[in-house]
């Protein structure tokens, strides 16, 4: 009788261990619902094989389902455009990287759209939910050096 409760105690502690490692493994990964809120940014870099500086400061807002917008300043070699409309889609993996595309509204014509990759940093418990509290990213696109920083603005 003591072995078949001693045995019982294993099993049960052996599960409960291995369910404390699933949920602490499911509460790790992130998914689009990562990325939500408001996040001020800045970006460097050079565009056209580095012959345009480029430099961008702005407001990003994430919905937590793969869209979002923002409002920017743009020096574009050395010309500023200021509340430059931007929208944009986004996918996070279950490893906190992802990709999204930025599509300029307005002015149109001037770097219509642009590819990032990005890492999503510091995911801490904010309003009942983990959110990523930093992004990096960096412009996929051919011919441009362009990284990016990004920080939540708490509300």
């Amino acid at each position: 009788m003591k072995s078949k409760v001693t045995s019982t105690g294993v099993k049960f502690c052996c599960a409960m261990l291995v369910s404390l490692a699933v949920a602490a493994g499911a509460e790790a990964a992130c998914t689009n619902k990562t990325l939500r809120g408001d996040y001020g940014s800045t970006c460097l870099g050079t565009v056209n094989n580095g012959a345009i500086n480029v430099a961008l400061v702005g407001k990003f807002s994430f919905d937590g389902n793969s869209m979002g917008s923002a409002v920017d300043t743009a020096s574009i070699g050395g010309t500023v455009f200021r509340d430059r409309n931007i929208t944009l889609t986004y996918n996070i993996e279950p490893s906190c990287r992802g990709t999204a595309t930025l599509t300029i509204v307005n002015p149109p014509g001037v770097f219509n759209s642009t590819n990032f990759d990005l890492v999503l940093t510091n995911k801490g418990g904010i309003s009942g939910g983990r959110i990523a509290t930093e992004i990096q990213a960096i412009e996929i696109d051919s011919g441009s050096l362009v990284t990016c920083a990004l920080s939540r603005i708490e509300q």
